[in-house]
């Protein structure tokens, strides 16, 4: 659903304009295990789709093939801690085994082999270039090739990069926002970054500012994808579709700890799977409030906007009651 506003004729009289919309019923999805339940805690996982993926833990790496998981993978012999992220990059599967090494598998995840990287302890990875990095204690997330953000678990900011990554700068003051998780929403040209303490926030200026938008809940497990953002914690999973600006719990696994991931995909981000213990959960039907006008960010190289949407969407699941405030200083055009 996309809704485009357009400003034009202002003048020196203001009024307001309220929209309702009600759409259509459609049933609640349900949670869905996938498989039996896996013999460690997950920590982090990737899906290509509903019915393939891996997941992370202790030691090692197993394979979810249509419905079911196999035994380990065949992984070398750095007796990894456990495995702290996995991402699909340049083709290949990536994971962090919290050592100085990141696993490479060219094979879906079936066999791994491993390498070294700048870095002595190997939470998150991504690429600067051909070259591959790996972040410390935080995970990485960017908004294009230039501007990204890495998570400090212990720190008080994410720190912000405008050169891919090579560099870093860590903004001071204000609230603490030490924690793992860290979502780049590409469309909206806005970063989001999880608290141990805090909940979430967001940020506009590339990591260098950033505001509170909850839930207010604790746990620093969040992630997203293609609008759509995703939190963990006790009571179970939060989504919001509208840039952070209201979150709905649709239930699912709970946890009582953080450092572990949540994962998503999909055209608008309506698939989404969580994990407590070793059990992982699919759930297929998160509904995604598209953003407004583009607008040209100067230090991007893409044109997306910027601002937060002010849209509510309740209840979550549908039907949506969607209402819309306005003020301007002159007539307006709405289409």
């Amino acid at each position: 659903m996309t809704m485009t506003s357009f400003f034009s004729r202002f003048s020196r009289y203001a009024f307001a304009v309220a929209l309702i919309l009600i759409i259509p019923y459609a049933a609640k999805a349900q949670w869905k295990q996938l498989g039996s339940t896996l013999h460690f805690n997950v920590y982090c996982m990737y899906f290509f789709d509903s019915t393939h993926g891996v997941a992370g833990g202790v030691g090692s790496i197993y394979n979810y093939a249509n419905g079911a998981w196999g035994p380990p993978s065949t992984t070398p012999g750095d007796n990894p801690f456990y495995f702290t992220s996995i991402r699909y990059m340049n083709g290949n599967l990536y994971a962090t085994s919290g050592a100085q090494y990141v696993w490479i598998s060219d094979d879906s995840g079936k066999n791994w082999r491993n390498t070294t990287t700048p870095s002595n302890f190997a939470y998150d990875s991504y690429f600067v270039g051909d070259s591959l990095y790996s972040t410390q204690l935080g995970t990485f997330a960017e908004l294009d090739t230039n501007i990204c953000i890495r998570s400090n678990n212990n720190g008080s900011y994410p720190s912000y990069s405008s050169n891919g990554g090579r560099t870093w700068t860590t903004p001071s003051g204000g609230a603490n926002i030490g924690g793992l998780g860290t979502y780049a929403d590409t469309c909206r040209k806005m970063f989001f970054a999880s608290s141990k303490q805090d909940s979430v926030f967001y940020s506009l200026d590339s990591g260098k500012h950033w505001k509170h938008c909850g839930p207010g809940v604790a746990w620093d497990i969040m992630n997203g994808s293609n609008d759509a953002v995703y939190h963990q914690d006790s009571t179970g999973v939060w989504v919001s579709v509208d840039g952070g600006t209201s979150w709905e719990n649709i239930g699912g696994p709970t946890t009582i700890t953080g450092d572990r991931s949540i994962f998503g995909w999909g055209n608008e981000g309506n698939y989404l799977v969580a994990s407590s213990g070793g059990a992982v959960w699919f759930y297929n039907a998160i509904d995604t409030v598209l953003p407004t006008d583009p607008v040209t960010r100067t230090d991007t190289l893409e044109s997306c906007p910027i601002t937060r949407i002010p849209i509510y969407v309740r209840p979550f699941t549908k039907p949506w009651t969607i209402q819309i405030q306005m003020s301007s200083d002159g007539p307006q055009n709405l289409a």
